[in-house]
């Protein structure tokens, strides 16, 4: 037998038997070493100890205070553990009568009641072990919000619908076009002829603008053109009211999403608004060619005049106060807006800017109520003394209405 260190080796059969150093061979150890004459040092000098000097005396002082129990192996019973049965009593009871608790609450009650700190992770893991459920908290469902750039412009565009302003324009639109299918201008132009400016896979080149009839009209009057324009092709001519009314409402907001004229296009992340204002998200191109149609039908005339019954037929339903007077009076005034173009235009003073530069002067006419009747736009200056009278005689001819 061989004694190394705290363990015993025992050599039998040509191997080493380690046998743990127990209870009972620590008691007698330590009353031998009491009981001998000589002194501790002394003692351990001259016998093979199983233990060292320095340990002597903390099992000496752990007798003392604690008992012999206090030397028996707890190795059997598991690794040095926080939790004890009376914890793992307690979480089980305490999780069964609240199964929704979360590990921060059991964390917190453990840590009051027994003192004892623990992390989330421990605590999940001796659930797992005693075989304990929870039941996760239910969760509040979250609720979808969208937001988009210029939401505040759908009052707007609301607004219009429940007036009928788009619905109304599209009517005036629907009606100019059947004026123009029942006319000669619907007959007299036919189709121009496929080969002319396109290669054979019938798409333009650069021909196509350099023709001579091209060149000629290029800069001519829309009047002028109007005569000869293939209505026929328009697609405005088959379109229905709903897309018209959806386009018109697109054109409302483009003060919008082209920040007042500052941005050329509606391509932009800014331009995407139109889906929500006017539910579709129209693109550049698709804008241009409408405004441009609308320019052959010459429909800037027939809006102009028909706003007028327009607004006097949405003011007679709106409620009208004791204090209210009939119109005795007018309000005139002017705006000017800036005007970004390579062609020529008039130019004046913009206030808004500080400068004088290309503009338009739109006059607006308001009743005494302060509610608009009508309007028109001019290049550069708007010479308000000069048709001042004129304007009066269109809205009084509106407002008389047909005979």
């Amino acid at each position: 037998m061989i004694l190394l260190g705290s363990r015993k080796w025992t050599f039998w059969e040509g191997s080493y038997m380690p046998t743990h150093l127990g209870q009972t061979d620590i008691q007698q150890w330590i009353r031998k070493i009491s009981e001998s004459k000589l002194s501790v040092p002394e003692y351990f000098s001259r016998h093979q100890v199983p233990f060292s000097q320095a340990q002597h005396y903390r099992y000496k002082k752990r007798i003392d205070q604690e008992g012999t129990e206090s030397l028996e192996d707890q190795r059997r019973k598991g690794n040095n553990r926080r939790i004890t049965a009376e914890v793992e009593g307690y979480l089980k009871g305490y999780v069964s009568g609240k199964p929704e608790s979360s590990l921060a609450e059991i964390k917190g009650v453990v840590k009051e009641r027994f003192h004892i700190e623990l992390s989330e992770a421990g605590i999940s893991r001796c659930l797992k072990r005693l075989g304990c459920s929870r039941k996760n908290k239910p969760r509040q469902e979250k609720v979808e919000r969208t937001y988009t750039v210029c939401g505040g412009f759908e009052l707007v565009s609301a607004l219009a619908c429940h007036m009928g302003w788009p619905q109304f324009v599209s009517a005036i639109i629907k009606k100019r076009t059947q004026q123009i299918k029942r006319s000669k201008l619907w007959e007299k132009n036919n189709p121009e002829a496929k080969e002319l400016g396109r290669n054979k896979k019938g798409q333009f080149t650069s021909k196509y603008n350099r023709r001579r009839e091209v060149r000629e009209k290029r800069f001519e009057s829309i009047e002028n053109k109007r005569e000869e324009k293939n209505f026929r092709s328009m697609s405005i001519s088959v379109a229905s009211q709903l897309v018209i009314a959806r386009k018109s409402l697109a054109m409302l907001a483009l003060p919008v999403v082209t920040n007042n004229g500052m941005i050329r296009s509606v391509d932009t992340p800014l331009g995407d608004a139109l889906g929500c204002v006017c539910g579709f998200n129209y693109k550049q191109s698709t804008l241009t060619k409408f405004m441009a149609e609308l320019k052959y039908l010459g429909l800037a005339e027939y809006l102009l005049r028909s706003q007028i019954e327009f607004w006097q037929k949405f003011w007679q339903k709106h409620p009208i106060g004791k204090m209210e007077l009939p119109v005795l009076c007018y309000y005139v005034d002017g705006n000017t807006k800036a005007l970004w173009s390579k062609k020529r235009v008039k130019k004046n003073k913009v206030t808004m800017l500080g400068r004088v530069m290309e503009c338009m002067e739109t006059v607006f006419v308001h009743d005494n109520f302060g509610r608009p009747i009508y309007f028109e736009t001019y290049s550069g200056h708007a010479p308000v003394g000069e048709y001042i009278l004129s304007l009066f005689q269109k809205i009084e001819k509106a407002l008389e209405g047909p005979g």
